[in-house]
């Protein structure tokens, strides 16, 4: 299996990393791999209702997928990335999501701890966001920041960067 990115210059498609394929007789448990990307197709495939499930998995996987989504750079920069704000419902919802997840578990997701799926939004004080000094208490705060927050904080996402000619 091969994860491909549309090129942004060209009309074709590339993996950009190493661990962007799938080899069925070097992946140990390729099965199981398969039906998680299965299963992160779906919730990408239609995320109100990823972000609406019944089972508070799909809802963090979900969510997780958007925030990378929105939140890993796919261009080159000259500079600081221009970035827009997604939805406000979509946001909300996200942001929500995060702060009602199990944030004790002790099997994380596939995708990440809440707290390192918080920690990609990359939050500065002029968000309201003053990581504690002490790493015992970020996470506590995070959670307190995303109940705070988030109906009025905008996820922003990545955009190209401008087109400034030859």
């Amino acid at each position: 299996m091969l994860f491909l990115r549309k090129h942004p210059d060209e009309p074709f498609y590339v993996a950009s990393a190493a661990y962007d394929y799938l080899a069925k007789d070097k992946t140990k448990e390729f099965d199981k791999e398969i039906a998680q990307v299965k299963r992160c197709v779906r919730l990408i495939g239609d995320t109100k209702t990823g972000m609406a499930s019944k089972e508070a998995d799909d809802r963090l996987l979900t969510a997780a997928l958007l925030i990378y989504r929105y939140r890993t750079p796919r261009h080159v920069y000259l500079g600081k990335p221009r970035t827009e704000s997604i939805p406000v419902d979509e946001s909300k919802r996200i942001l929500t999501i995060l702060s009602e997840a199990d944030w004790d578990a002790k099997d994380p997701s596939v995708v990440g701890t809440p707290l390192s799926l918080f920690l990609r939004l990359d939050l500065t004080s002029a968000d309201g966001w003053e990581p504690p000094a002490e790493l015992s208490k970020v996470a506590p705060a995070a959670k307190k920041w995303l109940h705070d927050h988030a109906a009025e904080y905008r996820i922003q996402r990545y955009l190209p960067p401008e087109d400034t000619g030859p």
